[in-house]
């Protein structure tokens, strides 16, 4: 029986066309009579009807960023609720948090001689001082010459507690010093290194 090429009808998703089909691989398709054929599978894009397709006809994970066109990021939510209050901190230790300046003056007469200091409140510390004098009775002329030597104070643990002035007054009248001491409290305190003896 000879076998000759007919139309048949075309049966896809969306669309229907009549002619004549070719196999996968090029190859006619041959037959004696006038058919259906219905296609399944894959289809091209452009033969899949808008919303023919939905989640359930793809598979789970198998689609990347790449075979979107365009974001594929949604709008921005709106902001949830803030969340529960968290437990509370231990408490701190030690540390730095207290600062006082602390400032002493004494006068010294004519030909007067002397040690004098200014010592930090209880728990703080020494960081650093000065010291100075001017004539007692104007306080307008500075007599740095009376001040021999200055510089911190340490207890006899060798812990600075303070800032100290030896004064030698040979000015010709009677000057005030004054010394003024930064005190700091403190997580740790350390000895002087090599140690010297020191007011």
């Amino acid at each position: 029986m000879d076998l000759t090429p007919v139309d048949v009808t075309v049966h896809e998703p969306g669309t229907a066309a009549t002619g004549e089909v070719k196999s996968a691989d090029g190859d006619r398709i041959w037959t004696t009579g006038k058919v259906n054929l219905y296609l399944f599978g894959r289809s091209p894009g452009r033969q899949i009807a808008n919303s023919s397709i939905t989640g359930k006809d793809v598979k789970n994970k198998s689609l990347t960023q790449g075979d979107f066109k365009g974001s594929v990021r949604g709008p921005r939510g709106a902001q949830g609720p803030a969340g529960p209050q968290g437990p509370q901190g231990p408490a701190g230790t030690g540390g730095f948090g207290v600062l006082r300046y602390v400032q002493e003056f004494a006068t010294f007469a004519d030909g007067e001689a002397g040690i004098f200091s200014a010592t930090c409140p209880a728990g703080t510390y020494p960081t650093g001082g000065s010291a100075w004098a001017w004539d007692a009775t104007t306080n307008t002329v500075d007599h740095p010459e009376v001040i021999t030597s200055d510089g911190l104070a340490y207890s006899a643990s060798d812990v600075g507690e303070g800032y100290f002035a030896s004064v030698d007054n040979e000015a010709g009248e009677d000057v005030e010093v004054i010394i003024d001491v930064a005190c700091a409290n403190a997580n740790q305190v350390s000895l002087r290194a090599n140690a010297r003896l020191r007011r």
